[in-house]
């Protein structure tokens, strides 16, 4: 079952789209001006990499990682930054 869930992420992480050329750097100039959408776009854009790194080191005993718990972190991570927003903006 939590193989399933985390084909459907794979799945879902696949429509997230490459950086374009500069993209990358014009993200992250905009998001050091606290620019929520290029945060976001960073974040949504970088997951294949730190999914990938992820893997590699799934193998190593120092580093427990179960497949099924990376998007589940990945969301209270999310959750978490959008609280902050919230309670900054109140």
């Amino acid at each position: 079952m939590h193989d399933d869930y985390f084909q459907i992420y794979l799945e879902e992480l696949e429509a997230v789209l490459p950086f374009g050329e500069g993209e990358e750097e014009e993200l992250l100039r905009l998001a050091s001006l606290r620019d929520e959408q290029a945060r976001s776009r960073l974040i949504e854009g970088k997951l294949r990499t730190a999914l990938a790194w992820a893997r590699e080191y799934e193998s190593h005993s120092f580093i427990p990682l179960k497949a099924a718990s990376i998007p589940a972190k990945n969301r209270l991570g999310s959750m978490k930054n959008s609280l902050k927003e919230q309670s900054r903006n109140s």
